[in-house]
């Protein structure tokens, strides 16, 4: 049996600090977009103290996005560079802000085209995919149907040898009204759990000349309603894919997260996931939904006259969670943006007391440390600085943290997580 889906990347000084291997390493990224694009990384061995600085680190190369994992020690950074299609290994050096690239590898002409998608699963396993839609006419050029191939394959960690790549041919999505052909069009976030993968996804639709949209991608708003949903296949094969899908009345949108982590495998053995619109978190057991598991996150926190949104969810063990959340009238980059700390057994969240105004509508990643606290990069809209907030998740109560390292801000950062 393989269970996959690291919880939270688990396992200071100024950022020029060597790691000492007393709490284990962190790396904390920040993206840059003036005046030219960027992210940078640093490495520390302590985030309880000392600064990041805002234009400092190791600079990774400039492209749409990277997607970083660390090693559940943080010894190893992994990164896709996102619209080029290479996957890259870094271990870090004596020196301050300075890493090493062991190895990278081109994939883009492995699952489909450079705007593929990964996830580390774990130490030893990641996962590359991409979706590819085929819109087919007849010989007049008169529309027939739509179908959608999953181009996927299996990385050895830490050595990044590739098995054998496979193309799937996914299930054709049952009728639903407002969406014309209904097809799924990207997944994401991963989970292997007893010989399966699930995949979290986004399904969209195709009027025979153009796509047909289920969500305002930029704002995140609900456009048409799709039951949320899962991509099942078996693990390692690939094989036998079947798409199930939450029966609840409110359990609609897309579920493949945003550059978070989306699905987990809690210590029952069941695999849970949160949505990105009318965020619920879902329970699937023995691989279908339990459609008995009802946990609305804004009926939860006390939110009325609207809905809610997130991005993912960061699984910190013994049945908590931290989830990243907006109201959804105003759009995910305009809202402002706070984290629930859920309690998935009781069905219970309550909103942290951290700084108003956050926006998270690009975080990455929080890390679950060695001493089990879990640490945010967080910094609000228009502050000059934020603060690393060490997190206690044994804790029921929205001020069970400490603030630690200083995070410095210029124009055009935003830190994007830890590792």
């Amino acid at each position: 049996m393989i269970a996959g889906g690291l919880f939270l990347q688990s396992c200071q000084k100024n950022d020029d600090d060597t790691p000492n291997g007393g709490e284990g390493v962190f790396h904390v990224a920040k993206e840059v977009s003036t005046p030219n694009k960027a992210t940078y990384v640093s490495k520390l061995s302590n985030l309880r103290e000392g600064s990041v600085s805002a234009n400092k680190g190791y600079s990774l190369e400039t492209v749409a996005s990277n997607r970083l994992y660390a090693s559940s020690d943080g010894k190893i950074l992994y990164n896709l560079k996102y619209a080029v299609g290479t996957i890259e290994k870094y271990t870090f050096s004596e020196k301050p802000d300075d890493y090493i690239k062991e190895k990278d590898l081109d994939i883009s002409g492995i699952v489909g085209n450079k705007n593929l998608r990964w996830k580390v699963v774990n130490d030893q396993v990641a996962l590359a995919y991409n979706v590819s839609v085929e819109h087919k006419k007849d010989d007049q050029g008169n529309y027939q149907n739509t179908s959608s191939t999953l181009h996927i394959v299996n990385i050895s960690l830490p050595d990044f040898v590739l098995g054998q790549k496979k193309e799937i041919v996914m299930p054709k999505l049952p009728e639903i009204e407002g969406l014309p052909n209904p097809h799924i069009w990207r997944v994401d976030n991963p989970v292997i759990h007893n010989n399966k993968v699930y995949i979290g996804l986004a399904m969209r639709g195709y009027d025979g000349t153009k796509n047909v949209n289920a969500t305002n991608y930029g704002e995140g708003k609900v456009l048409v309603e799709t039951p949320a949903s899962t991509l099942v296949l078996d693990y390692p094969t690939f094989e036998n894919p079947r798409v199930i899908s939450s029966g609840l009345p409110k359990g609609i949108g897309d579920t493949y997260g945003y550059r978070t982590p989306a699905y987990f495998v809690a210590e029952s053995q069941d695999v849970y996931h949160v949505n990105m619109q009318n965020s619920h978190i879902f329970k699937i057991k023995n691989g279908e939904y339990d459609n008995t598991y009802d946990f609305d996150l804004a009926k939860a926190l006390g939110v009325t006259g609207t809905t809610i949104g997130g991005t993912g969810i960061f699984y910190a063990g013994n049945g908590i969670a931290f989830v990243p959340y907006y109201d959804q009238s105003k759009g995910k980059k305009e809202a402002a943006w706070s984290i629930a700390r859920v309690d998935i057994n009781r069905k219970t969240a309550i909103k942290m007391n951290f700084p108003e105004n956050l926006d998270l509508s690009v975080y990455q990643n929080a890390k679950k440390g060695k001493d089990g606290k879990v640490y945010f990069a967080l910094v609000a809209r228009g502050s000059q600085s934020g603060k690393v907030y060490i997190v206690d998740p044994t804790k029921e109560s929205p001020n069970a943290f400490e603030e630690g390292t200083s995070l410095q801000v210029a124009a055009g950062v935003s830190y994007v997580g830890i590792y």
